[in-house]
This record gives structure tokens, C-alpha cells and sequence, in this order.
């Protein structure tokens, strides 16, 4: 994940709002869905691209922040 992360910067390094529109505030909605879902009864699968896992803004360190234990396998 930190070797994604690096290279997900290094490629938006020059387009910080880029990076905004398409990682952070997506990532940010789809908490909320995510974390939805996931309090319900049915399981559930959600598919996303690699770029949205990694970072301090990625789906799997806001699942953190927000208590979930998230296991990398």
C-alpha cells in the first residue's frame, strides 16, 4: 500500500485538485456507503480501483479511523 500510495502522489503531484475530485472527495462519499452497507445483514462486495485503498485519504485508512479492523491479505 505504500509503495501505491507514493506512486498515486507522484502521478498527481502537478493536479492537487485532480487528486481532490477523483480520490479524496470520492473516497469521502463512498464511506458513508460503504460503512452503510456494511451494518447491514447481507454480505456484500464492493469493487473499486487500487488508487482508492492507499494514502491517509484511502478507503482502507478512513475504515480505520473509523474503527474497523482492516487486514491486509
Amino acid at each position: 500500500m505504500d509503495t501505491l500510495g507514493r506512486s498515486m502522489d507522484d502521478q498527481m503531484k502537478g493536479s492537487p485538485e485532480l487528486k481532490k475530485l477523483l480520490l479524496t472527495d470520492r473516497n469521502r462519499r463512498w464511506i458513508r456507503v460503504i460503512e452503510s452497507e456494511l451494518a447491514g445483514t447481507e454480505d456484500v462486495l464492493f469493487v473499486v480501483g487500487a488508487g482508492h485503498f492507499a494514502g491517509d485519504e484511502g478507503l482502507l485508512a478512513l475504515l480505520r479511523k473509523d474503527g474497523y479492523l482492516v487486514e491486509n491479505l
